[in-house]
């Protein structure tokens, strides 16, 4: 079963990202493949295939984790696209992690390495992806990038309270991937 570790968002933040997918798709980016915003999360720890074994040794960790972490704001701010803006593969939108949510993130991670999961190859750089492009972009799509990162930069940053993460099973299909919620796992309420 192939997993992930992530927070997921409400109506209000998914309206927030629809605006911002809309005000990209009216600058004409081409050759990209947008994320349905209803399956844009902030993903903490991608696990990939996983054994029954390792969940289940996985969860009470999880559980003990976020029950240590009190529920504590994020906010959506910033846009930019992965590895750089001269050859954008993905579209993301940017999120400001607070310390504790950050600690938290490290711990999951300290968790699925002792759980058996390989450990990440890349640091951890909150995001929510937007979309991916098909190819390697061209100076035009950079150009036209560049006009929606000015017209959004002023922007007040959007904010969400975290009260809980969500372990998820990822089904890959033609139609693209169907996300579906394995587990819950609240944070300490304030």
């Amino acid at each position: 079963m192939r997993t992930f570790i992530a927070i997921e968002f409400n109506n209000d933040v998914q309206q927030h990202l629809s605006r911002l997918v809309n005000l990209y798709q009216r600058c004409g980016l081409t050759d990209i493949r947008w994320t349905p915003v209803k399956n844009i999360h902030l993903t903490l720890r991608f696990l990939g295939d996983s054994s029954p074994a390792q969940l289940s040794s996985l969860k009470p960790v999880l559980l003990d984790i976020t029950a240590a972490c009190l529920t504590n704001d994020i906010y959506l701010t910033g846009n930019g696209v992965f590895p750089n803006p001269k050859r954008p593969r993905i579209l993301w939108a940017g999120v400001n992690l607070p310390p504790e949510l950050s600690r938290m993130q490290q711990q999951i991670e300290l968790a699925c390495r002792k759980a058996g999961f390989s450990p990440e190859e890349r640091p951890f750089s909150p995001h929510l992806t937007l979309g991916r492009f098909a190819e390697f972009s061209q100076a035009e799509n950079t150009a036209r990038l560049a006009k929606v990162w000015n017209e959004v930069k002023n922007s007040a940053a959007l904010h969400y309270r975290v009260e809980k993460i969500t372990l998820f099973k990822s089904d890959l299909r033609p139609t693209g991937a169907v996300y579906s919620a394995l587990e819950h796992f609240p944070l300490k309420m304030i």
